[in-house]
């Protein structure tokens, strides 16, 4: 499905010649075997389409969101953004339910925590 999506993207971005010059830096994605590329062929630099090739690349070459975060440190950047993405996406795809939980409370606490901040900078509590 992911193969099938990157192509259906490339597709419609080539006919517009406005997003001509951004396609090359997303051609690594457009390979028909980009899941079997090794992962030392693989550079994170900071650029968008290298991170969004190593979360693809983490997530196409797993089974389990384990295998996903295993991936995601293959990269060599366990402070880099790819290790996050890939949980997040990851334990939704394999229905991970205790980060799913953990995720949705800290989502929550956010939500509290910046309401009361608010309420507190405003000087507003009822």
């Amino acid at each position: 499905a992911v193969e099938n999506g990157l192509a259906f993207g490339f597709e419609y971005y080539s006919r517009h010649k406005v997003f001509a010059s951004e396609l090359s830096a997303f051609e690594e994605l457009n390979l028909p075997d980009f899941a079997n590329i090794p992962v030392s062929n693989m550079t994170l630099d900071g650029r968008s389409a290298s991170t969004l090739e190593a979360v693809i690349w983490s997530l196409l070459n797993s089974d389990s969101y384990t295998e996903a975060m295993h991936n995601a440190f293959l990269h060599g950047h366990a402070n880099s953004v790819v290790p996050t993405i890939v949980s997040a996406i990851a334990a939704i795809v394999y229905q991970e339910e205790l980060i799913l939980q953990a995720s949705q409370y800290l989502v929550s606490r956010k939500l509290i925590v910046g309401v009361a901040s608010q309420a507190e900078r405003l000087g507003r509590f009822n």
